[in-house]
């Protein structure tokens, strides 16, 4: 077998994709400091030449290129050893990239990222699989492409580490050297990114026109003249692959590409990973390396996209913004009750999606959206205890989501009781301040940093500590006296005390319903 040898560094899920789509082209090996990582067993059962090998015993002169997992710093000891090894640093949207045969969406922000998304794939999707949705979102980019079946579920034996990517990376540890392979070429070579040419501003709110690919989603894009060399996904319809892309995913991408980019916001998250705002902000804008198009915050100057690059700025211009009570899509009102989704930070979304959509050129209506329910704890409501509604937002893992949701939720009745908490990635929390001065009643506090946020808050809202959910929900309910909104929206990671923030707010809805059945 000849081509770049590759190793592939941790072997979570998006390790297991990248090994999924490299064997059997190119030499590649697969390590993992863990003994016993989550798709061990898997990569045995699935390739009858998988060898194990200590990370130790790794010669990294023996490989050309590294593809290394989004759990993983760069700064790893292994990441390390690559670099010093003068390896090529690739990630697995590299190889996505060099493999899809249909345009690609990224999206990308601290928060919002998910929903937006999931939202733009109900917008473009025409039924049979013509819109395929993932990255660090649900299913890893590269199962998208239907090379081979879907993973199998992870073993239980290893959980995701703190501030693993959500599709399941952790960092690296003792593990096994697997062999595979690479694509014959490069991302630049395979992205359908050519020559678009808008026929009118995207500041004015205008689809961005573009040409079209040799097959469909190209009627009135932006995707003028490119020609996919294969038929997109093994044969398959594939319209448009939708990505949510992640910090961590977006800091080893190499030369990017996509063919429309969105930065929805940018607020201060993960920075015991990327050592400053500055360096998170620098990740977060790799999505915009030449893409054609692109949807940004215009009221943020962090999300803007390079100068040359088409766009549409949100809250930027008169067709494309949130006014009071009404969301504007391309110059049409549609007032927020429209939608079934909660909060006014998801009028925000909603805009977001539809302006994505538009560039597409599909003619997306936004009312496919009136019934779009949101995605499981983010900000869905979980039932009512007496009067008191409460909100399940724990995938708020950072400061920013959750400011987002008291804004959404809170009024200038204060009768929001806040459940925050966990472990807050060095974050600063004194931009909670304001939102829970306007917003917020009392604050219950759960988790390690329980202490940091207390003070923060010191002297602006009484503040309660909890040392379980239970606990936290009984508290917040005696908190509300009888009316308002509990919110969980803990504004950090869940990792002290949860396996994931899926688990925390399962937590929280098993809390709720238990303190009903009290009340009831």
């Amino acid at each position: 077998m000849t081509g770049q040898r590759t190793l592939i560094i941790g072997l979570g899920a998006t390790g297991y994709s990248c090994l999924k789509s490299l064997h059997g082209r190119v030499p590649v090996a697969v390590c993992d400091t863990r003994a016993n990582p989550p798709y061990l067993d898997a990569a045995r059962t699935e390739f009858a030449d998988t060898e194990l090998l200590e990370p130790a015993a790794v010669n990294f002169d023996d490989f050309d290129r590294a593809v290394i997992s989004p759990g993983i710093g760069l700064d790893h000891c292994l990441a390390r050893r690559a670099r010093d090894a003068d390896l090529e640093i690739l990630g697995d949207i590299d190889l996505f990239l060099g493999l899809a045969r249909a345009p690609v969406i990224a999206i990308t922000g601290t928060n919002g990222k998910s929903t937006v998304a999931s939202m733009v794939g109900k917008l473009l999707d025409r039924g049979s699989g013509s819109v395929r949705v993932g990255g660090n979102l649900g299913v890893p980019a590269l199962d998208l492409l239907d090379l081979h079946r879907s993973p199998p579920p992870a073993t239980d034996a290893t959980p995701a580490l703190p501030h693993a990517s959500a599709v399941g990376e952790t960092s690296p540890a003792e593990g096994s050297l697997l062999r595979g392979v690479s694509p014959s070429r490069s991302p630049a070579e395979g992205s359908l990114l050519r020559g678009v040419s808008p026929s009118r501003s995207p500041a004015e709110g205008s689809l961005l026109r573009g040409a079209s690919p040799s097959r469909s989603p190209a009627e009135g894009s932006l995707l003028r003249g490119a020609s996919p060399s294969r038929s997109p996904a093994e044969g398959s319809e594939v319209d448009w692959y939708v990505l949510e892309l992640s910090s961590f995913q977006l800091e080893r991408m190499g030369s990017g590409a996509f063919d429309i980019a969105a930065v929805l916001n940018i607020s201060a998250d993960h920075l015991d990973r990327h050592g400053s705002f500055d360096a998170y902000v620098r990740a977060k804008r790799r999505v915009y390396l030449g893409c054609r198009a692109a949807v940004y915050d215009g009221s943020d100057p962090h999300t803007r996209p390079p100068p040359e690059t088409p766009a549409i700025a949100l809250n930027g211009c008169p067709n494309w913004r949130v006014d009071g009570d009404e969301v504007i899509i391309d110059g049409t009102p549609f007032p927020l009750s429209s939608f079934q989704l909660g909060g006014r930070h998801n009028a925000y979304n909603v805009l977001a999606a539809c302006a994505i959509a538009s560039l597409t050129g599909s003619g997306a209506e936004p009312r496919r959206l009136f019934d779009f329910p949101g995605l499981p704890h983010r900000s869905a409501f979980v039932g009512s205890v007496g009067s008191v509604r409460c909100i399940d937002d724990s995938k708020a893992t950072n400061v920013g989501a959750c400011v987002a949701a008291l804004n959404g939720f809170g009024g200038e009745d204060r009768d929001i009781v806040l459940i925050a908490g966990g472990d807050g990635k060095n974050a600063s929390f004194e931009p909670l301040k304001d939102p829970v001065a306007r917003h917020a009643k009392h604050v219950v506090l759960i988790g390690r940093d329980a202490p940091r946020i207390e003070a923060a808050l010191a002297g602006i809202v009484p503040v309660s500590r909890a040392s379980d959910m239970d606990r936290a929900v009984a508290k917040a309910l005696a908190a509300a006296r009888g009316r308002g909104t509990i919110l969980l929206s803990p504004a950090c990671a869940s990792f002290d005390m949860f396996d994931n923030f899926e688990a925390r707010g399962d937590a929280f809805r098993a809390a709720v319903d238990r303190a009903a059945g009290t009340h009831g």
